[in-house]
């Protein structure tokens, strides 16, 4: 399958959950916001939601400075 993670097109295995990326990245739950297809997704549900073909998945990082 297809989807778009931060506008690159990238291939994914079929019933990847947001976490799973989330992981494969090396990125905290805790520490970005997940955006799919133009929604918010709550950081309760990454374990829940699977990607599916076309989907656009934006993941915002939060970083810390000063």
């Amino acid at each position: 399958m297809q989807c778009h993670i931060n506008g690159t097109s990238v291939e994914v295995e079929p019933g990847t959950t947001l976490l799973s990326i989330l992981t494969a990245r090396e990125l905290l739950p805790e520490s970005v916001v997940i955006e799919r297809n133009g929604t918010i997704v709550g950081r309760d549900r990454f374990d829940e939601v699977v990607v599916v073909d076309k989907d656009t998945i934006e993941i915002l990082s939060f970083v810390g400075g000063g």
